[in-house]
């Protein structure tokens, strides 16, 4: 949903967009929101009333032919468009281990590089360097990973491994 939250006395809304939600709020001197359960609850209500509404984009209300995506099926695409990304790096990744060290850290930049965000892929990489026993690129690999998947039990084990297997 689309929720302007402006501060009336230090701007008005610009004309082109008047006609959006917007909910006015006030702030002290410091910039901190005065009443903040206040605007909560507003925004909230907000929110809630956005989702009786099929078109909330101000291009939906000026543009009557113009209809939303179906965001369902576009997320159900991008799913599947994920799912065979992941299982195609994986077959890559299982014929890079059997090329040795050097495949693996190639197709391990390759993947770092576009799909640094995919926890299964991630893990995928640290297994098939533990696979060729490139200890020092799955230690590098687990400290580049996010708080959570770094913290994970399995993550935790393998980079222990590496760490003994260099001898600290």
């Amino acid at each position: 949903s689309t929720t302007l939250i402006y501060a009336p006395e230090e701007q008005e809304l610009p004309f082109d967009v008047g006609s959006l939600r917007a909910i006015p709020c006030q702030c002290n001197a410091q910039g901190v929101v005065v009443a903040p359960d206040e605007l909560r609850s507003r925004l909230a209500a907000h929110l809630a009333a956005a989702r009786n509404t099929p078109r909330d984009s101000p291009m939906y209300s000026l543009l009557d032919s113009l209809l939303p995506p179906d965001l369902a099926r576009l997320r159900t695409d991008l799913f599947l468009e994920r799912s065979r990304i992941t299982e195609d790096m994986k077959m890559r990744l299982s014929v890079a281990r059997g090329e040795g060290k050097e495949a693996v850290r190639v197709l391990g930049a390759e993947i770092l590089n576009q799909h640094s965000r995919d926890s299964e892929l991630m893990v995928a990489m640290l297994l098939s360097y533990r696979a060729v026993s490139d200890w020092r690129a799955m230690i590098d690999l687990a400290e580049s990973f996010d708080v959570e998947l770094r913290s994970s039990v399995l993550v935790q084990e393998q980079l222990g491994l590496a760490w003994n297997r260099l001898g600290d």
